[in-house]
């Protein structure tokens, strides 16, 4: 996960603030704009048993709505919360 602007130049900006932007110019075909679900006063959703989810994957949605399960990096579990529930492997 990267950043994709500075404050750089805007009004306000420490003069001492040079932070550049990363150059993703090689890399445009792999950035992904997300927006994490909300998950307030969803309560037990850690409770909603892998198999579960796994059983509505796949499933058309109305809407274009589409997605898969979030896979853990690192021992290939169910995680939750979308960024929350990333790890590098």
């Amino acid at each position: 996960m990267h950043d994709l602007f500075t404050i750089v130049g805007l009004p306000g900006t420490p003069s001492t603030c040079n932070i550049s932007q990363p150059a993703f110019g090689n890399h445009l075909g792999e950035i992904i704009f997300r927006t994490p679900t909300p998950v307030f006063g969803d309560g037990l959703i850690e409770a909603i048993i892998d198999a579960t989810i796994l059983s509505r994957v796949g499933i058309s949605k109305p809407f274009g709505i589409k997605g898969h399960e979030n896979r853990n990096g690192n021992d290939g579990t169910l995680t939750r919360f979308g960024w929350k529930g990333q790890t590098n492997p």
